[in-house]
């Protein structure tokens, strides 16, 4: 555990769990109590030995996973279980989230691009029960706390390859916020236009993830999933603008 003064943020230290806070001292000093308050950085390593490669192809579909100690009832603390996902060429996976008994503590991390990519920490309060791959590529996180006794099982989920044929009605189902396809026509034929002429638009999605990948073609999109499926924008003028949604899973 390292003292540090209030004014200075601990300090990364990488594989390391670190939780800050404050430590209050009673000192002595001529018959009188005097009470100190130091902050503190206390860094916790990961337990190892539960990682997985798991690959999954046409043969062996899905695999259900549990965090250490979900059957007992009890998550282990300072688990750190890092799973690996490889499927064929353009495949994705797709994760349901089959039980999510975490701790504030308890750290759930997804890498959905590659591995150079940020993690991404699925919250308690509005994780996703169910969210596919961006690519052919899937990495995930699972680093329990050091409350040993939370009365909390961790975390049990599933993943399934989804084939090039599968992907397109999966993504529907999600309301297609992950799809990333090349389909630029509404479902009326209409031409879609290129997202940088709809800047301007007042319903443009311009607080969602993607907007810089969105802005350099006209492909059909549903940033975040704010409408039902993937849609673009048809015509503009000023700030009157006209979206369509397309059917991104008629191949003419």
């Amino acid at each position: 555990m390292l003292m540090v003064d209030w004014r200075w943020r601990c300090p990364f230290v990488k594989d390391m769990r670190l939780r800050q806070g404050d430590l209050q001292m009673c000192v002595n000093k001529i018959g009188k109590r005097n009470f100190v308050t130091h902050d503190f950085c206390k860094y916790r390593p990961g337990v190892y030995g539960c990682n997985q490669q798991v690959s999954l192809n046409s043969a062996h579909r899905s695999q259900t996973f549990k965090t250490p100690g979900f059957d007992s009832g009890q998550r282990k603390q300072d688990k750190r279980c890092l799973y690996h996902f490889t499927v064929p060429k353009r495949a994705r996976i797709k994760v349901t989230m089959d039980v999510f008994d975490v701790k504030k503590d308890d750290w759930f991390k997804i890498r959905r691009f590659d591995k150079w990519d940020k993690p991404q920490l699925d919250f308690h309060n509005r994780f996703k029960k169910q969210f596919i791959s961006d690519k052919d590529f899937l990495f995930l996180e699972w680093w329990a706390g050091e409350n040993a006794h939370s009365g909390k099982k961790g975390i049990q989920f599933t993943a399934k390859v989804l084939l090039d044929e599968e992907i397109c009605k999966a993504e529907a189902e999600l309301r297609g916020k992950n799809y990333i396809g090349t389909k630029k026509v509404t479902e009326d034929f209409e031409e879609c236009l290129p997202w940088k002429d709809a800047v301007a638009c007042k319903e443009f999605p311009f607080s969602r993830l993607r907007v810089l990948e969105m802005l350099s073609h006209n492909y059909c999109r549903n940033p975040g999933g704010s409408k039902k499926r993937p849609w673009c924008y048809v015509s503009v003028d000023g700030m009157k603008c006209r979206w369509a949604y397309c059917d991104v899973c008629n191949k003419h």
